[in-house]
């Protein structure tokens, strides 16, 4: 989230209600403003890329692909808002449907969501990797 988050400041980029309704000022002259444009939800206030919420996702496939692999994960995500429940048997399923839904909300770019669910995959990874390696006896006993 650190990485996430860091990056939102350096690019800065706007969110689609901003790019909607000032569609006129993005230099693209096929491009027409539509200035009552809202998304289904409000938009947060801070920047569009990369997706806080692809990084955390991204960063909890990459883990529980780690753990159980990536075609079997095994997830049942309930909302208390929809009142509905989800299951998930593939990292990518549960990838697709968590960017398809902030995009179809108006929340984000899918770059914003394809980007930020790779960065949390690549850092996750990167720990599992690195942070996790089998120890030997001879390792844990000289802790």
């Amino acid at each position: 989230m650190i990485s996430c988050w860091r990056a939102k400041f350096d690019f800065a980029f706007w969110r689609p209600i901003t790019a909607i309704r000032l569609a006129d000022t993005d230099g693209n002259p096929a491009t027409t403003p539509d200035p009552t444009w809202t998304p289904l939800i409000g938009t947060p206030a801070y920047p569009d890329y990369p997706s806080g919420h692809a990084c955390l996702t991204g960063a909890t496939t990459a883990g529980l692909s780690a753990l159980f692999g990536r075609r079997h994960i095994d997830l049942t995500v309930s909302s208390a808002v929809t009142k509905t429940t989800r299951h998930y048997e593939s990292a990518r399923e549960l990838n697709e449907d968590t960017m398809n839904a902030r995009i179809w909300l108006g929340l984000h770019f899918r770059r914003a969501m394809t980007d930020g669910n790779q960065l949390g995959q690549d850092v996750t990874s990167y720990v599992v990797r690195n942070a996790f390696r089998p120890a030997s006896w001879r390792d844990w006993a000289h802790g």
